[in-house]
């Protein structure tokens, strides 16, 4: 691609501009970043079928390294903006900024790994969505906005330190449920049911009918 003698699967810096292909931004030289490039590694086969999404002569699943679409530095599977779009992973309607809702993407995070088989996005109850996008993360026939254990460990919401087990603390996760609603504007929050009182605050009603444990 740069002309430098070096193929470019063997070359760790593609498009010669000085930045290690696992990090350039714009991998293939051509002007268009990563996370908005439909072929990003410019061999003519679009990213959801290119089985190399970055050219290096690694299959995607076989990457040491993850790549890094908004070129911040840090590499997408560590990446709480993929995209960088200032919105958090679990929040953006739109994760890798490539123009496709995550609903629609065979691949929300841009790694050229299919959501199906990607490590990064598990699939709790196997139906091949991922969890961050799985109305029903347990496969247990209940809406997780009415599921008194969203994650199927055997633990309520109400006594999980992980409602929707995600790996985040719910301390930390500003999406505690993990249905992309922000936690201060979901209106069912893992487990609990936010009703309105007179002056319009939010309260939190515990599902617990035996709310002193006698």
């Amino acid at each position: 691609m740069d002309g430098d003698g070096i193929l470019n699967h063997e070359d760790i810096d593609m498009d010669g501009d000085g930045l290690p292909t696992h990090t350039d931004p714009d991998i293939d030289g051509d002007g268009t970043l990563n996370h908005e490039d439909e072929d990003i590694d410019g061999d003519g086969i679009l990213n959801e079928k290119d089985h190399d999404v970055d050219g290096d002569g690694l299959s995607n699943e076989h990457e040491p390294t993850s790549l890094d679409v908004d070129g911040d530095g840090i590499p997408n599977d560590d990446d709480e903006d993929i995209d960088g779009d200032v919105i958090p992973n679990e929040l953006d309607e739109d994760m890798d900024g490539d123009g496709i809702p995550n609903i629609d993407d065979k691949d929300i995070d841009g790694d050229g790994v299919p959501n199906a088989h990607d490590d990064d996005h598990p699939d709790m109850d196997g139906d091949g969505i991922p969890d961050c996008l799985d109305d029903d993360r347990d496969g247990d026939g209940i809406p997780n906005h009415k599921d008194d254990d969203i994650d199927g460990d055997g633990i309520p919401n109400h006594k999980d330190d992980d409602i929707d087990g995600d790996g985040i603390p719910n301390h930390r996760d500003v999406d505690r449920d993990g249905d992309g609603i922000a936690n201060e504007h979901d209106e069912h929050e893992g487990g609990y049911v936010h009703e309105k009182k007179a002056d319009k605050t939010a309260t939190r009603i515990s599902r617990d009918h035996d709310i002193d444990g006698d």
